[in-house]
């Protein structure tokens, strides 16, 4: 191939007459129009003019220029199929992190996030936090929620209520809440915002339970204050 240039030449040809065909077959009717079949022409001219400039700028090196024409349309070829299938590379990207990241909201459009589920079909969510306002500000950080739709309302583990600030002694463990593990005492507290993804739900009632939970829940305090939430395909999608 190196001693022979016209083998190169029909390559190149070859492959620009095959990313033609899948264009129009892609786009049908793009060249309908007389204006856009003029622009394709004034491009396709212009097109050979900077390619026969460039072949003629390597004077005797033909074969090198031929080769480098080769790789620029190969990785054009591979932007436009890359392009064309892009709905199929998202959503192969969405499993891809659900499997390294499964806590992570994706983002589907501001307002609308999804979580895959895990192993057992359950959904968690790394969620971001304001704490009650204690001394003029309360603490923000990420706490790991357990979507719970048959719990009444968000539930803080003891730990999860320290993180964002709050001091059990201040507490009052009122509440009284029936449990697999039996009866548990929950102490209400008002977080000034939770928000996952860009989803942010302000002033959400919730309580601290002083045992029984292994992870926080989101419970219906936050979940019915969105427009929508539903479970399809193994995932569930929130809407604001």
């Amino acid at each position: 191939m190196r001693n022979n240039p016209w083998l190169l030449v029909g390559l190149v040809i070859g492959s620009l007459t095959a990313l033609l065909i899948y264009l129009f077959n892609y786009y049908p009717g793009a060249l309908d129009s007389t204006d856009n079949l003029m622009r394709f022409i004034y491009l396709s001219i212009l097109l050979a003019a900077i390619g026969g400039g460039r072949l003629f700028a390597y004077r005797g090196s033909v074969t090198v220029a031929l080769k480098q024409a080769l790789a620029w349309i190969a990785i054009f070829m591979v932007l436009v199929i890359g392009y064309s299938y892009r709905d199929y590379f998202d959503t192969f990207g969405k499993r891809v992190g659900g499997e390294l990241m499964p806590t992570s909201a994706h983002e589907e459009s501001y307002g609308v996030v999804s979580l895959p589920a895990d192993r057992l079909g359950h959904f968690s969510v790394d969620a971001l936090v304001h704490g009650p306002r204690t001394n003029g500000s309360g603490k923000n950080t990420h706490i790991r929620f357990l979507v719970d739709t048959g719990a009444s309302t968000v539930s803080l583990t003891l730990s999860d209520a320290a993180r964002l600030g709050i001091d059990r002694s201040q507490l009052s463990f009122t509440r009284q809440f029936n449990t697999a593990n039996g009866v548990v005492f929950g102490a209400p507290v008002i977080l000034p915002s939770i928000q996952i993804g860009s989803i942010l739900i302000p002033d959400v009632r919730a309580v601290v339970l002083n045992e029984g939970l292994k992870s926080s829940l989101l419970g219906m305090t936050y979940l019915r204050r969105l427009s929508s939430f539903e479970i399809s395909d193994d995932r569930l999608t929130l809407r604001n």
